[in-house]
C-alpha cells in the first residue's frame, strides 16, 4: 500500500537531518518512527473490535427498524 505523506518543512527538515546523521533513508526512518508509534493491534484486540462493530451494525438496524415502525404506526 502506498500513502503519500505530507508534513510541515520544519518536520521534513528535522527527518532529513537524522536521516543523514544516521545513515538511513528518509523513508525508512519514517516507518520507524511510525511503527514506534502505531504498534500492531494483537489479534485478540482486533477480534473484539469486529464484534463491537457487528454489535453496533446490529443494534443500529434494530433502531433503525423500531424507528420505522414508530414512523408507520403514527400515521
Amino acid at each position: 500500500m502506498s500513502l503519500p505523506l505530507t508534513v510541515p518543512e520544519e518536520i521534513a527538515e528535522t527527518v532529513r537531518e537524522i536521516a543523514s546523521r544516521s545513515g538511513q533513508t528518509t523513508d525508512k526512518l519514517l516507518l520507524y518512527a511510525l511503527r514506534a508509534h502505531f504498534p500492531p493491534i494483537p489479534e485478540v484486540l482486533l477480534a473484539d473490535f469486529n464484534a463491537l462493530e457487528l454489535a453496533s451494525d446490529e443494534d443500529f438496524a434494530r433502531l433503525e427498524s423500531a424507528m420505522e415502525t414508530e414512523k408507520n404506526a403514527a400515521k
